[in-house]
């Protein structure tokens, strides 16, 4: 393990990009990464983020390595901090009682947090989207709207999340959202044409691996997706046909009901059944992935401590944390990396009842 892995290659790449080059060309890639003492020997493979997330990680290059990475540590933490304290405080408007402290210990111990962190992912950009549409969807929908489109970041996670939520929003004419959505999905993309050479050589990228496809799969909408996204060619079919036919089934019903159906719970269906369900199914997945997975854990907390009490909950996180660690010293064993956030989900749900609201 490489402190700041996935960090060495977005700083390399932002490097690249202002020097006026293509972080899809391997070449340059693989130069600038052993500039800032790349430890590895085996050949470097593709740059896998796409354009529209080089707003992201660009100006960390304007310093060097080392105080990139620190910047970059408190970046992601401080958008994980003000993504918890916003949601526990939409819990507790919705009747779920969640200390300040027993939040933050459980955002803490949760394994994905630490991953995150100690690899330098992005992961908590759409994270950070999720959390501010659903607080900002009721007074500010436009604003909601674009900030739920920081989700394109990680599009494979969330594609069935967002996909049903646009469609919701199309459906009760929540126009506002819609237009924020596409207003802030097209800022992020035309950031991308600031750097024509990393433009250029993303395209290039993108049509050759189309071209060296199959012809009788060339025509899928599968191969189309995963040519945008250069470094996942290696992703299961089943699951992105999976989360595509998901979106498409909610659409059906939809459209059958002429209207989205209620939904008896709306945090609890949107933030413990859809999100994990969109990320279970995505075709490309990490463990530090699974930090979509919060959210859920923060709205069963409270359940699982009148479960488990307070140190039976303690050491639940104590158990997953190092089932984690246990994926990180072996890579053969990520492909587990869904039980512990599913421990805390699974728990919740079938064991849980939902606490008493607080009293004002």
């Amino acid at each position: 393990m490489e402190l700041f892995h996935d960090f060495h290659y977005l700083y390399a790449a932002s490097r690249v990009l202002l020097e006026g080059g293509s972080p899809y060309d391997r070449a340059l890639l693989s130069a600038a990464l052993q500039e800032i003492g790349w430890g590895h020997d085996q050949s470097i493979p593709g740059f896998p983020y796409p354009p529209w997330t080089w707003w992201i990680f660009v100006p960390f290059g304007l310093v060097g390595f080392g105080v990139a990475s620190l910047l970059w540590t408190f970046f992601a933490s401080a958008v994980l901090g003000i993504c918890v304290t916003a949601f526990r405080r939409s819990l507790i408007e919705s009747g779920y009682p969640l200390s300040p402290t027993a939040a933050m210990l459980a955002a803490t111990l949760f394994f994905p947090t630490f991953k995150l962190l100690i690899f330098g992912q992005l992961a908590f950009v759409p994270l950070l989207g999720i959390v501010a549409w659903w607080c900002l969807r009721h007074n500010r929908a436009a604003l909601a709207g674009g900030m739920l489109s920081l989700c394109i970041v990680k599009p494979h996670l969330t594609a069935l999340f967002v996909g049903v939520l646009l469609v919701r929003a199309t459906l009760n004419r929540r126009w506002p959202i819609l237009i924020g959505f596409a207003t802030g999905s097209a800022a992020q993309i035309s950031t991308a044409a600031l750097f024509p050479a990393g433009l250029n050589g993303y395209l290039t990228h993108v049509a050759q691996f189309y071209s060296d496809l199959p012809s009788l799969l060339q025509p899928t909408v599968w191969s189309l997706a995963t040519s945008l996204f250069p470094n996942a060619t290696d992703a299961p079919s089943i699951l992105a046909v999976l989360n595509g036919g998901g979106l498409l089934l909610a659409l059906a019903i939809f459209a059958r009901n002429g209207r989205p159906p209620p939904l008896k719970n709306e945090l609890e269906s949107l933030f413990t059944r859809l999100l994990p369900l969109s990320v279970i199914l995505s075709p490309y997945a990490w463990s530090h992935d699974f930090i979509l997975f919060l959210p859920a854990l923060l709205l069963y907390a409270p359940r699982l401590e009148q479960i488990f009490g307070e140190t039976g909950f303690f050491l639940m996180l104590l158990l997953q944390f190092s089932l984690g660690l246990i994926t990180i010293l072996n890579y053969k064993l990520e492909v587990f990396c869904i039980l512990y956030p599913l421990l805390f989900v699974v728990t919740g749900f079938c064991f849980g009842k939902k606490p008493n609201r607080l009293v004002s």
